[in-house]
């Protein structure tokens, strides 16, 4: 348990096993006997992306992709050797690796009991350790997958770049190349050895072992074998505390100009401040119990503030945003609370006024009681630090322990608990006081570079917080928020009105009642698996039973009433209710797809009758608001020309696909909103949910059918019924059929884009015959294929962001397997051509053993017995057999069919789908 006082050393819990070999190299082992998962083992080396210069940026993670690649003993590389994998029951799933600011980690989970996997893992971990080939070959070879990994925050965003680069110029913790692009292709080999050879140490090297562990000792004496030769270091490594100096430093300033996207309006442009008040935290101070309860009470400030700033953007078309957030959980930055600023040009003194007002308003008179409280209850239950127990909570002590010397002394959790239960409001304004008052230290400013503002300087920007905290401010005044989301009147008005239960001959041990208004309700109840109730209620109409021209203005009004509010609530005030929930925070999710309407959300049993309340009121009381309306679109507009360019991509061949089940999600969502009418909105909202009696309910979960019963019929007994039918003219199917491939579209890229994208698809209208069965053969090939396509990576091609997905569209009623690629545009053709040939491989059966095991547990992942048995999944299964008249399957009998699968029926599938005329090509460069 922690004394008040600090401690001299970092304490180690005494269930943990820790040692440490002559070389330096350290291990935790940490045994948890009721653990059924596999066993998790972490190796770590401390060097991360905080310890390079800027001419290093990104070594640290060019060499954890290279430990994935060839080593010397593992000449073809882990990744590539699914037959080494299968060999000890393995798969590619098994490993990973992740570059922090402040570490390197590589992760290798082990079958529980299965001592050849945790041997190959603990030899790759070896290889790592001293024996990356790190020669020029492959490092070029990786060049062109570190900078694909880095596309979509670095290259193609002008305002992402900069603000790395303003992080780099406030704080020395982070060295970063001005020009990554230019970096990448001409760092040396030679330096990425040195580098390697300067942090690739054995005292900088950590082994963490935790799961099911019956034989400590032969764990113990396999780590000894296998590291104790690394040579131990021969000169002492100065590591600069940057985090410690910077805290001795004047307070620093900085101003970026950002290059502004050439697909935003000028009206977009924003202008972004970050406002860094330190609050020290020195390595000693993480030894002791004072370190330790300093990041909890930043972590609550940071969120107390937060939600404050957030109330300055609830509303409509507001001007700017603002939120706060804790650096300490971040590996790069020294210990602050940020607040961060977006505002539109023209307006950003008015944004500083508000925020800076409202955190002198906060550091003056502290929080209140309602919102101490709430913020205590929200961070116990959010975080398993708290817990003491579970693989979750140890893990992250022990990583914690390793990175940053957090001690872990016995009975941390319960005496960090008690400490935090005890915390009084006095006690946490004073600290909220102490960190907050006064100028922010540390400024930085991104703003467009074509934009003028005199908050570019330090002096006026300073000049103008100054002036604020020098007049005085008023205590903040909390909103009340009502206790229902109905009020009492009106429930009481709302009388139960009956129902018959039906008798069904269903697969399944579900119970089938008919309201009186016709709404028909399933319920499957299973309190085996947690306490959440899954609710979802659809129909059968949808946008394509409306005019064309009405399309989108039936697509997205669900989403402009979810921005608009229900009943006496808009959408901010509904928001701060459903914020003061424990299982309703994101509230329900109401859609109108092509060919369906429903209402989808997930509580628990005492707030379940706050989950119907809201389902009445999305169904009866949608708010009309033409202000929430414009501002949906401006803020939906925005968005769509934010989006990436793989997103516009993504929307182009859908387009060339015909694809209608999946909404616009870039360029053509903006095309779109044109098309969006106001009024057309509400009067196809209304329409669509009017028809109570066309809707089924399934609910699962845990409860007891005969206890919710009188709350089901007193809300969904209560949906209206007042739309006259009238026919759904859906679309004829025939004009989204495809025509017969092959087919092969070529677009140009974006202007400025360094990246090209590629689609190989092969889409295939579904059978009446397909069964099942079928299906789930289709999941194995795509997985198959997706084994033999990700292959390019180790052929050499700078690839990172590629895959392959499939599945059955049920909407298009055809099955489609997509192998996607970003890519560098030189290597589309030969990317193009490998690809068809691993087709062709499947195609003759060249599938190997490892492959096609690998393959079979990426399936069985989602397909086990215990996952389709969750109660979210049994409500899915209930869902197609009513909405499609699919069968339902036992769970145990789909993993068993699942495992019966041979390479041959595969093949024979394959020979169906991978056929020229459902081939389909589309490349963007």
């Amino acid at each position: 348990m922690f004394a008040q006082q600090e401690l001299s050393k970092v304490d180690v819990d005494s269930t943990i096993r820790y040692g440490k070999l002559g070389n330096g190299v350290s291990y935790y082992i940490k045994p948890i006997d009721d653990y059924k998962g596999p066993v998790k083992m972490y190796f770590y080396v401390k060097v991360g992306q905080a310890f390079q210069e800027p001419e290093e940026f990104d070594f640290a993670h060019a060499l954890e992709h290279l430990a994935f690649r060839e080593t010397t003993n593992f000449p073809d590389g882990l990744t590539s050797n699914p037959e080494i994998l299968a060999e000890v029951g393995l798969y590619d799933r098994s490993f990973y690796g992740t570059t922090a600011g402040n570490f390197t980690r590589y992760d290798f989970s082990v079958p529980n009991a299965n001592n050849a996997a945790r041997n190959l893992g603990l030899n790759w971990f070896r290889d790592i350790a001293t024996e990356l080939i790190i020669s020029a070959e492959s490092v070029d070879r990786e060049r062109g997958v570190l900078l694909q990994e880095m596309a979509p925050d670095e290259i193609n965003k002008g305002n992402r770049r900069a603000k790395l680069l303003l992080e780099s110029r406030l704080f020395s913790c982070m060295g970063y190349a001005e020009n990554f692009v230019q970096h990448n292709k001409t760092f040396s080999h030679l330096d990425l050895q040195n580098f390697y050879r300067k942090w690739y140490r054995p005292d900088r090297m950590v082994l963490l072992i935790l799961g099911n562990i019956n034989d400590i000792q032969e764990l113990e004496k396999d780590i000894m074998g296998k590291f104790s030769d690394i040579p131990s270091a021969k000169e002492n490594l100065e590591v600069l505390q940057c985090k410690e100096l910077h805290y001795k430093k004047a307070p620093q300033f900085s101003v970026i100009q950002y290059d502004v996207e050439e697909n935003l309006e000028e009206s977009e442009e924003v202008i972004q401040f970050n406002l860094f008040y330190r609050n020290p935290l020195i390595s000693k101070d993480l030894r002791s119990g004072n370190g330790i309860r300093k990041i909890i009470l930043d972590d609550l400030i940071s969120t107390v503030i937060s939600n404050r700033l957030g109330s300055l953007s609830e509303r409509y078309n507001p001007f700017f945003e603002a939120s706060s957030l804790s650096t300490n959980r971040n590996g790069f930055l020294p210990n602050a609370i940020r607040v961060f600023i977006e505002a539109e040009k023209t307006r950003e003194r008015e944004a500083i006024k508000e925020v800076i007002y409202l955190v002198h308003q906060t550091a003056t008179f502290g929080i209140n009681d309602a919102e101490f409280v709430q913020a205590k209850q929200n961070y116990l239950n959010t975080r398993p630090l708290f817990l003491g127990e579970g693989i979750s909570y140890w893990k992250d002590e022990i990583e914690h322990l390793i990175t940053r010397e957090e001690s872990l002394p016995d009975g941390k959790a319960k005496s960090l608990r008690t400490w935090f239960e005890n915390l009084t409001l006095q006690e946490f304004n004073k600290e909220l006081e102490g960190v907050i008052a006064g100028i922010p230290e540390d400024i930085g400013a991104l703003i467009p570079e074509t934009y003028k503002t005199k908050l570019d300087s330090e002096e006026e920007i300073r000049i103008l917080i100054r002036d604020i905290l020098e007049n005085p401010v008023e205590p903040f005044i909390l909103e009340t928020l009502p206790s229902q989301l109905i009020k009492p009147k009106k429930i009481k008005s709302l009388e139960p009105e009956g129902y018959t239960k039906v008798e069904t001959d269903y697969p399944f041990r579900a119970q089938k009642f008919i309201l009186r208004n016709g709404v028909s309700v399933i319920l499957q109840p299973d309190n085996s698996m947690g306490q959440e109730i899954y609710l979802h209620g659809f129909r059968r109409y949808g946008a394509s039973c409306l005019p064309k021209e009405d399309f989108f203005s039936a697509l997205f009004s669900p989403n402009i009433i979810k921005y608009s509010g229900v009943g006496d609530f808009n959408r901010f005030e509904l928001g701060k209710f459903l914020n003061s929930t424990s299982s309703l925070k994101t509230g329900v999710f109401p859609y109108i797809q092509y060919n369906e309407t429903g209402i989808k959300g997930t509580t628990n049993s005492e707030e379940l009758e706050d989950l119907l309340q809201l389902v009445y009121l999305f169904f009866t009381e949608p708010r009309k608001d033409s202000i929430a309306f414009e501002s949906w679109r401006k803020e939906t507009s925005q968005y769509a020309n934010n989006q990436a360019n793989l997103n516009h991509f993504i929307d182009l061949q859908n387009s060339f696909t015909k694809n209608i089940s999946e909404p616009p999600r870039a360029i053509k969502l903006d095309e779109a909103l044109k098309d969006v009418d106001f009024d057309k909105v509400f009067e196809i909202y209304k329409r669509a949910y009017g028809r109570a009696e066309d809707f089924t309910f399934i609910l699962t979960g845990n409860f007891e059918v005969q206890s919710i019963l009188p709350q089901i019929e007193k809300y969904l007994g209560n949906l209206p019924s007042s739309i006259e039918k009238k026919e759904c003219r859906t679309k004829n199917q025939d004009e989204l059929k495809l025509k017969n491939g092959p087919k092969f579209k070529k677009l140009k890229s974006p202007k400025g884009d360094v990246h090209g994208y590629y689609s190989l698809s092969y889409i295939k209208p579904k059978q009446i015959n397909e069964d099942w069965k079928y299906e789930l053969k289709f999941e194995v090939l795509t997985a198959v294929t997706q084994q033999l396509i990700k292959k390019l990576r180790a052929e050499g091609f700078s690839l990172y962001y590629f895959g392959v997905g499939g599945d059955l569209d049920r909407t298009m009623k055809r099955y489609e397997i997509h192998s996607n690629f970003v890519l560098l545009p030189d290597e589309w053709a030969q990317i193009r051509k490998r690809s068809l040939e691993k087709i062709e491989d499947i195609l003759a059966g060249n599938i190997s053993e490892g492959e096609f095991d690998n393959a079979i547990k990426t399936v069985l992942e989602s397909y086990s017995e215990n996952r389709l048995s969750h109660p979210i999944k049994v409500k899915d299964a209930i869902y197609r057999y009513k909405r499609y008249d699919e069968t339902f399957i036992n769970p145990s009998e789909v993993e068993e069919y699942i495992n019966t699968l041979t390479v041959g029926e595969i093949v024979k599938i394959a020979q169906e789908i991978f056929q020229d005329k459902f081939l389909y090509e589309f490349v963007q460069k």
